[in-house]
């Protein structure tokens, strides 16, 4: 399964509204919380943020999450071999 970065973490349905014509007008899917990306860069932040004595700035920390949460959804996608290997 394929883990794509803007993803809903948490995806809740809405059903959708509707137009006078009937049809809905807007993804039920949409806007329902934070991205698989967002959440993963927010707890790599909140472990970094965890250190004391830390002088890391919050622009480094906020850099360090998003390059840590890209490289874990890069991970996520990788073909996995056979087991025994």
């Amino acid at each position: 399964m394929e883990t794509r970065p803007n993803d809903q973490a948490f995806p809740l349905f809405t059903p959708p509204t509707f137009d006078q014509d009937g049809m809905g007008v807007y993804d039920p899917w949409k806007d329902s919380g934070l991205s698989k990306r967002e959440l993963f860069a927010a707890m790599a932040m909140q472990g970094f943020c965890s250190v004391p004595g830390s002088i890391a700035t919050a622009d480094e920390i906020s850099n360090w999450a998003v390059e840590q949460a890209d490289a874990l959804i890069e991970a996520l996608n990788k073909e996995e071999g056979p087991a025994d290997a």
